[in-house]
């Protein structure tokens, strides 16, 4: 029956469909998780920008039916954003915004070759009272997907 079928919608038609080789679906490996972070950042910002707005406006939070409607077209946003960035090669170019010695931030990640690189963060140098860097808070962390030793709480990756 299965054959039958194809037969009915591919019949006279070149579909022109190709096999991808083993370095081509290397290649597209592991691109769900950007994906989805990119999805997920531009919901929380649309969401955070709503709710700035109305409180801007109003002196009031948003309510759930904008808010959730602002988390939606900013996850579609993002998604978007990632597939164009993946498209035209963005993230092979993938600059880092320096902000003083201390911080960079990679807001379409990076292709240094450090498996965490890819996404979406920032390096932050964790100084102490004195101007000396914390153990563990060098600046070449990837915040705040890489975690280490010395955490002692989950925000130390922040």
């Amino acid at each position: 029956m299965a054959q039958d079928f194809d037969k009915q919608v591919f019949a006279n038609q070149n579909v022109k469909a190709i096999e991808l080789s083993q370095t081509e679906m290397k290649e597209t490996q592991g691109e769900v998780l950007p994906l989805i972070a990119w999805g997920l950042g531009g919901a929380a910002i649309g969401m955070w920008a709503e709710h700035g707005k109305s409180l801007y406006t109003t002196g009031k939070p948003a309510s759930v039916h904008e808010v959730t409607k602002a988390g939606v077209n900013g996850a579609v946003a993002g998604t978007i954003g990632r597939i164009g960035a993946t498209r035209w090669s963005v993230p092979k170019i993938g600059g880092e915004i320096n902000i003083g010695k201390n911080i960079r931030i990679a807001p379409i990640g990076n292709s240094t070759g450090h498996p965490i690189g890819k996404f979406p963060h920032y390096h932050r140098r964790g100084l102490d009272q004195l101007g000396n860097t914390k153990p563990g808070q060098g600046i070449g962390r990837h915040r705040p997907w890489e975690s280490k030793p010395s955490d002692k709480s989950w925000r130390d990756r922040f």
